[in-house]
């Protein structure tokens, strides 16, 4: 028996279950929707699921306006690479300004490197007058150096021989030597030389009341030390050319150059360095297994 447009009671209550199952969604979705109308963060949520992220600086941007324009946005991002172009400006100019200096810095230091080494070389061409005179034989210490007024005595009244007189004006040149270097070797700058600096420098210098022995190895010194700086200086143009500075100078030439002078712990390893060709005869040395400075002789170095 048919009941109005359905056929079985059945059907008329599976329709009547479906009306009603539609009835209680709509009815939740309301109830959903109003709870986000009531709840601004949910709409919030909801948006934010459902709308496209922007770029970064615009989600940065809108989080420091609740109002965002298109022209407000457009101002954001021009005061920010502005700020941007700034920072790097300024770095740059920090860069600028530090290399700047430095090379004022190297340059003047070269200035003073170069003085250094003109009043070097004056001192140096002295040095190897002494030098050349004391391998020459020239007679020194304090024997030689109580008779030299003496001798000068019998020059003056023409009782002296010829050997005498030789002697004497090779011991008078190597005496004046002496009285231009002790002068000179005080630091540049630092005003009237002491008796106490002048009796220091007169330990640093060949003098004819030591040994002839004791004035080599203070004349090879002296020489070896000299030479060094010129080396030094010379290789300063080049670093300053290459690097506008001297930063890091120091360590360079200390790397370029080695050591001011050779040294040695053992016989096995002074062998092993002339060998090398590290030091030969005439060479400035520091024994260090007797602890003495030396000057090394042919002999020295003869059969290694």
């Amino acid at each position: 028996m048919s009941i109005g447009i359905f056929e079985t009671p059945e059907e008329q209550q599976k329709f009547v279950q479906g009306l009603g199952n539609i009835e209680r969604n709509l009815l939740g979705q309301s109830a959903r929707q109003q709870a986000m109308l009531g709840d601004p963060s949910l709409l919030n949520a909801l948006m934010q699921r459902q709308q496209p992220k922007g770029p970064a600086s615009y989600e940065e941007y809108v989080r420091t306006d609740l109002t965002p324009t298109p022209e407000e946005y457009r101002q954001f991002l021009l005061q920010k690479e502005s700020s941007k172009a700034t920072q790097i400006d300024l770095s740059q100019k920090a860069q600028e300004v530090f290399a700047s200096e430095a090379a004022k810095a190297g340059f003047a230091t070269k200035k003073e490197i170069d003085k250094e080494i003109k009043s070097n070389q004056e001192l140096l061409d002295r040095v190897k007058i002494s030098k050349d005179l004391l391998e020459g034989g020239l007679k020194t210490g304090k024997v030689e150096e109580f008779l030299q007024p003496f001798r000068n005595f019998a020059i003056s009244i023409g009782f002296a021989d010829e050997e005498t007189i030789k002697n004497f004006s090779q011991q008078e040149l190597f005496s004046a030597v002496t009285d231009y270097l002790v002068p000179r070797m005080r630091v540049v700058g630092s005003g009237a030389t002491s008796d106490r600096e002048i009796e220091l420098f007169k330990a640093t210098v060949p003098t004819l009341g030591r040994t002839a022995q004791g004035n080599l190895v203070i004349a090879a010194g002296l020489e070896r030390m000299f030479e060094y700086n010129k080396k030094r200086g010379n290789l300063a143009d080049k670093y300053l050319k290459e690097n506008q500075s001297l930063l890091g100078f120091g360590e360079y030439a200390d790397d370029q150059l080695g050591p001011l002078y050779e040294s040695y712990t053992t016989d096995r390893e002074f062998d092993q360095k002339v060998r090398d060709g590290k030091i030969k005869a005439g060479d400035f040395v520091f024994d260090k297994l007797t602890g003495q400075f030396l000057i090394l002789t042919q002999e020295d170095v003869e059969g290694i």
